[in-house]
C-alpha cells in the first residue's frame, strides 16, 4: 500500500486487521511537482470540474481538491485519472467558478 503519510500507523492498523498480515507492507509516496502538475491537468480535463478549486499542497506532496457537491463521486471520478495516494477532496465548498 501506499501512503501520503503515517505509514507506520497504517502499517499496524492494516496488520491487526487482515487474515496474512506478513503480506501487508507501505511506503509513503511524496509526488513530484511535475507529477502534480500532470495530475492538475487530468482534473481539469474531468467534465463539470470547472466549478471546483485545487491546489497543491506542497508539504504533503499531494492535490487538495474543493468540490460543490459529493466528495466521494468527486473521488471516484478522480481516481479514473490520477492515483488515488495523490490527492484529496473535501465535498460541499462553494463553486469556484459559480455559474
Amino acid at each position: 500500500m501506499q501512503v501520503t503519510r503515517g505509514e507506520d500507523e497504517v502499517l499496524a492498523y492494516l496488520r491487526e486487521n487482515v487474515e496474512e498480515p506478513e503480506r501487508i507492507t507501505a511506503e509513503t509516496v511524496r509526488w513530484s511537482g511535475e507529477d502534480l502538475a500532470t495530475f492538475a491537468h487530468r482534473l481539469e480535463t474531468i467534465s463539470g470540474s470547472d466549478s471546483w478549486g485545487y491546489g497543491l499542497d506542497n508539504a504533503n506532496g499531494r492535490i487538495e481538491v474543493d468540490v460543490p457537491g459529493d466528495a466521494g463521486k468527486a473521488r471516484r471520478r478522480i481516481s479514473e485519472v490520477v492515483d488515488p495516494c495523490a490527492f484529496t477532496v473535501r465535498g460541499d465548498a462553494a463553486p469556484m467558478r459559480p455559474d
